[in-house]
């Protein structure tokens, strides 16, 4: 299970900045802890929702279906599984992984070099996509616009660097 422990948003045009508690299930009763940044869209997906790590390293999520990102970073997955694809920006594929399955809807991009072409994609406003392997083109990602909520993120993230 993923949760989400505690969160401190602030909203702009649709999306929210916020910090997070996320906790995963690591089978045997394990717990992992990590307080992560999130941007994520106050409506529903598919989008890319990024995070950032107690360092300061930029961190990304895709959400694949048409479902409230809340819910399903709250909710309880059935089993582990992973896809395999290709993240596109303006048709071009800038990462190919795979990515571990959060929930049903929801995978992380594991690659430090995917992430940061996702964030680099939403400061140059290209269109983003997400092609499963075997399943074809998802269609377009939702991304965050340039405001002050992606600014808050980015400063924050940022000043966890130092």
């Amino acid at each position: 299970m993923i949760s989400l422990v505690a969160s401190i948003a602030l909203a702009a045009q649709g999306w929210a900045f916020g910090e997070q508690t996320l906790e995963y299930a690591m089978g045997e009763g394990a717990v992992k802890s990590e307080d992560v940044l999130t941007l994520m869209p106050e409506g529903k997906g598919p989008t890319a929702i990024l995070t950032c790590d107690a360092d300061g390293k930029i961190g990304a999520m895709l959400l694949l279906s048409a479902t409230d990102p809340a819910r399903s970073v709250d909710a309880q997955f059935i089993r582990r599984r992973q896809i395999s694809g290709a993240i596109l920006a303006n048709g071009r594929e800038v990462h190919r992984g795979v990515y571990p399955g959060l929930d049903r809807n929801l995978y992380q991009v594991k690659s430090r070099k995917g992430s940061a072409e996702i964030y680099n994609a939403v400061l140059r406003g290209d269109d983003l996509s997400f092609t499963r392997d075997g399943r074809g083109n998802t269609g377009a990602l939702n991304t965050p616009p340039i405001d002050d909520a992606f600014r808050s993120f980015a400063s924050a993230c940022s000043a966890r660097r130092s």
